[in-house]
């Protein structure tokens, strides 16, 4: 019953053309313009990173869960001493390395499996993570191939969102109605985006979303508490609030955003840092 009135609920928003008032319509459906809004992305990325105080000049440099490889190329002008990107995915991996190749000689790129990375204990002295870790399956036991990996005092900087998030569906390209994740298994989850997908091809003639992307449903505090039973120690941490670009009138609603309960349902990502100890 409740699938499908959220169901008909996006299809209402969809027909009346009210999706043009939505985020990442067109960046998330032309490859090329989600490679301009990643780069962009990191721009925003960056001062986080350098508040943690991370300098990625002569680093050698993990991108975990790097995907296309939208944000290799750009971590190349920071001059670091070597760069590795590893993903899940081989598709993506695979695209990364046609449009890198030749390109880039600095940066490698290898598969890993959901619970082993295929480099050497002490590889890296920093850890990025963008957007991964509420796709993990395992988080145990890849927080402690994250920590095998970091040379001593290494470190880790993350940024991801939130499960509480209004978009943690991961599913904007075609499901307008924030927070439904909240109310359904994965399982469910998938059903419904399939079904919306179905309905979007009807109106639109794309198929805007080939697929329902793996979501771990881990909230905030038990990811953390598993990055600190791996071995780190959590020294930046923070929630940043919905921006104007995650939902209409974003910056509206997050003006009750330092009510204790709202603070994640009402962010947009969260970041943090994990040194490791020795």
């Amino acid at each position: 019953m409740l699938l499908q009135f959220v169901r008909y609920s996006n299809l209402l928003l969809w027909k009346l053309k009210l999706n043009k008032f939505f985020p990442f319509q067109e960046t998330l459906t032309d490859i090329e313009k989600y490679f301009e809004w990643r780069k962009k992305d990191f721009e925003k990325d960056y001062p986080l990173i350098t508040k943690c105080g991370i300098d990625l000049k002569d680093l050698e440099i993990l991108d975990f869960g790097c995907g296309l490889g939208t944000k290799l190329e750009v971590l190349e002008n920071f001059s670091p001493k070597r760069i590795v990107g590893c993903d899940i995915n081989k598709v993506d991996l695979d695209y990364a390395k046609r449009r890198i190749d030749g390109k880039f000689l600095n940066i490698e790129l290898k598969l890993n499996t959901e619970t082993k990375l295929p480099f050497d204990d002490e590889s890296f002295d920093l850890i990025l993570s963008f957007d991964v870790f509420e796709h993990i399956s395992d988080i145990e036991s890849m927080f402690k191939e994250l920590f095998r990996v970091l040379k001593p005092r290494g470190r880790i900087f993350f940024k991801f969102q939130p499960y509480e998030a209004a978009y943690a569906h991961h599913a904007m390209r075609i499901l307008l109605i924030p927070w439904v994740h909240l109310f359904f298994s994965f399982q469910k989850l998938k059903e419904l985006t399939n079904f919306v997908n179905l309905d979007i091809l009807n109106i639109t003639g794309e198929n805007r979303y080939p697929a329902q992307p793996y979501i771990n449903y881990k909230r905030v505090p038990l990811i953390l508490k598993q990055l600190k039973s791996a071995g780190f120690n959590i020294s930046t941490f923070e929630i940043v609030p919905l921006q104007g670009n995650t939902i209409p009138f974003a910056k509206q609603i997050a003006k009750i955003f330092n009510l204790p309960f709202f603070n994640l349902y009402l962010s947009s990502i969260v970041y943090g840092q994990g040194i490791k100890r020795q």
